[in-house]
């Protein structure tokens, strides 16, 4: 049982942090976490995302240590009460500490990596291939973003792809959302704006 929730609690916090900086994320494009099907280990490796500086990695060891090493001393430590009640709360602290820290480090990184892609510091997307047979609106401005090359990705899944084609008047502040799905039809199209 212990081991089990050694392996299961940080796994829990790590899906968290990576949940939350997916959903910040992409919020800041108008992109719901819900509209996407992210995988578990996608999570998982978004996750660490918010602990690429030092300083926030060190935070997170340290929350690690704290819980690893705090927890099977709770059963060799249970005749000593006050020893116990000290390590409960000490793993408590490290759990909710490197929860809500980890949810603020993942707001800060995922505000960070929106504001490269709206300053068009990211991978610029020469072309997506779209079905032939798509010829309305969207699709005329979706070539005509290609054209001049203002596509930018924003994320990609196996299902589906979300570009954003910042605009031409105020490129850093302005743009659309397409969600390109693998067949190559354009699902949606949104106008979005920053939101910092």
């Amino acid at each position: 049982m212990e081991e089990t929730l050694i392996a299961a609690v940080p796994v829990a916090a790590l899906f968290l942090c990576g949940w939350a900086y997916l959903s910040f994320y992409l919020g800041a494009f108008a992109i719901d976490i819900t509209e996407v099907a992210i995988p578990m280990p996608t999570i998982l490796v978004f996750s660490l995302k918010p602990f690429a500086q030092w300083w926030s990695a060190l935070l997170l060891f340290a929350g690690l240590c704290l819980f690893v090493f705090a927890f099977p001393c709770l059963s060799a430590t249970k005749k000593l009460r006050l020893k116990a009640a000290l390590l409960q709360c000490s793993l408590l602290a490290a759990i909710v500490l490197s929860t809500f820290g980890g949810i603020e480090l993942a707001k800060i990184a995922a505000e960070a990596d929106a504001k490269r892609v709206w300053e068009g510091k990211r991978a610029r997307v020469e072309t997506v291939i779209l079905d032939d047979t798509s010829s309305g609106e969207v699709e005329k401005d979706y070539r005509a973003c290609a054209i001049r090359k203002g596509l930018v990705q924003v994320f990609a899944t196996d299902s589906q792809t979300f570009l954003l084609c910042r605009s031409t008047y105020n490129p850093q502040e302005y743009g659309s959302i397409f969600s390109i799905l693998e067949s190559g039809k354009i699902r949606a199209r949104k106008w979005v704006g920053r939101k910092d």
